[in-house]
């Protein structure tokens, strides 16, 4: 028999099962002596899974996105300028009358 830091964390396990979804398996014992008898709980990473590997997965994409846009042309970088000044030139017209 093993004992992991896991059957000293099992009280907090259980307390806070509604949020941490601990996972089980196991085989029981079914005889008197048994030759076989297996159990394991894994708990998978709440915040990681769920929170920082979306959120990551959506940065890297709209990084990826924003990659293409810079080739080393020295014309398309001064025609982002000339767009992106129009952009708020437009915004700033239309933006401050009423």
């Amino acid at each position: 028999m093993q004992f992991t830091a896991g059957s000293f964390a099992g009280i907090i396990t259980e307390w806070f099962r509604w949020i941490l979804q601990p996972r089980r398996s196991g085989q029981r014992a079914t005889e008197a002596f048994p030759t076989h008898a297996s159990f394991d709980e894994h708990t998978p990473e709440t915040v990681l899974e769920a929170v920082v590997e979306p959120s990551s997965d959506i940065i890297m994409r709209i990084a990826t996105a924003a990659r293409r846009l810079q080739h080393g042309r020295v014309q398309t970088y001064i025609a982002y300028v000339v767009v992106g000044i129009t952009g708020l030139a437009a915004v700033a017209l239309l933006g401050g009358q009423p």
